[in-house]
């Protein structure tokens, strides 16, 4: 799956054509988590930004930014998620299904077989948005350990699509059954990422839930996606989750 490749940008404000003169210089080695972010390839469209920041994306009366959605479309069926009607308060947005290839990883160790990226890293930043309009949010995660492939990066940015904010004056409660629960600032995440795109860049995608498995600081059992729940057959500590995916990481195997 190659969807992110070089061209990215990261904008406070601004559509891409002004990216020349406000876009911020990125430190590599410390990224922080951006406002608007643009990726400029064929398959999307240049003017609809891959992710906005929740305050910037709908303004406090309701309206959607029109700078940033310019689409009438876009702005439509932003506010067709946004403008829902309430349950207990909150706008209940569920699950969004987008193409997505990744490699078979129903195991612990098809995840660390599988996947071309595999490291411990940090929760040290969150800014809660819509990628693509699907509500949830972006992580700052700085790398700790990596156990297979490089991360030579200072922090990277990845989409947990699950959350609860504020949007303007919308109350917005996402859930998503097939990731663990969301973690919090100073978690520590596993992530196995399926395939590192081309771009020096610091925005790794999930694809799915058995990307990221937020373990336990007291070494109690960890949270995992549905599936690889599914296929434990006992509950097992944090650190010896650990030890399975960096054992079959390590292996070398040739993925299927």
């Amino acid at each position: 799956m190659r969807l992110f490749l070089s061209g990215l940008l990261v904008l406070l404000l601004g559509p891409p054509s002004m990216a020349s003169e406000r876009a911020p210089k990125l430190d590599l080695d410390r990224p922080l988590l951006p406002q608007v972010l643009y990726v400029n390839v064929e398959w999307r469209s240049a003017e609809t930004p891959l992710f906005v920041a929740a305050d910037a994306a709908v303004h406090s009366d309701g309206e959607i930014n029109t700078a940033l959605y310019p689409s009438p479309q876009a702005r439509q069926e932003l506010m067709g998620i946004v403008g829902q009607p309430p349950t207990d308060g909150c706008v209940r947005a569920e699950e969004f299904y987008w193409e997505g290839l990744a490699p078979e990883r129903s195991t612990l160790e098809e995840g660390g077989k599988n996947s071309e990226l595999v490291f411990k890293a940090t929760v040290t930043g969150r800014q809660y948005g819509f990628r693509d309009m699907e509500p949830g949010q972006l992580l700052r995660v700085v790398p700790q350990e990596v156990f297979k492939g490089q991360a030579p990066l200072g922090a990277y940015w990845i989409f947990f699509p699950a959350g609860t904010f504020e949007a303007g004056p919308f109350s917005i409660c996402k859930i998503d059954r097939r990731y663990p629960a969301p973690p919090k600032l100073g978690d520590t995440l596993l992530l196995m990422i399926p395939e590192v795109h081309e771009t020096a860049l610091p925005y790794l995608e999930l694809v799915n839930g058995e990307s990221v498995i937020v373990l336990s600081e007291e070494d109690r059992a960890p949270r995992v996606s549905q599936r690889y729940n599914h296929s434990l057959e006992e509950e097992v500590s944090s650190a010896e989750v650990v030890q399975r995916v960096r054992r079959a990481a390590e292996s070398r195997e040739i993925r299927q």
